[in-house]
């Protein structure tokens, strides 16, 4: 048993090696797929509020899109100011939830995503999509 053993490790080893780093490679683009962000960037979102980190990302490249469309408009400048003033409030909002007691993580969790859920969907009709 010893020497079967003996043979077949060098041989097993490296096939069992490629078939777990296949299993972690789809877990990580499932994950990645489910955040709804590129695999490249999925390091970027992690923890319990990684979600809303990936949607805040979003909405960030979206108001660039919105930034881009009309550049010079007055009004558009004072979207895109406020909008990334709570962006980044909402940013600050995820990580600091991240340090707080369960009950109270999901709470802000929720008004968090009614935030955003309100800003995407002003970054949607300024697009023209709604």
């Amino acid at each position: 048993m010893l020497t079967v053993s003996r043979l077949l490790a060098p041989i097993l080893t490296p096939v069992i090696y490629r078939a777990a780093m296949a299993a972690r490679g789809l877990i990580d683009q499932r994950r990645a797929d489910q955040l709804g962000v590129p695999l490249a960037q999925i390091g970027r979102f992690s923890g319990h509020g990684a979600r809303l980190s990936a949607r805040v990302g979003g909405a960030e490249r979206s108001l660039r899109m919105v930034q881009e469309k009309k550049p010079k408009d007055v009004e558009t400048k004072q979207f895109v100011s406020a909008v990334t003033n709570r962006l980044t409030d909402l940013s600050a909002a995820v990580a600091a939830a991240e340090h707080m007691p369960a009950k109270r993580r999901r709470t802000a969790h929720s008004a968090i995503s009614s935030q955003l859920d309100g800003i995407e969907a002003d970054l949607m009709a300024r697009l023209g999509l709604t």
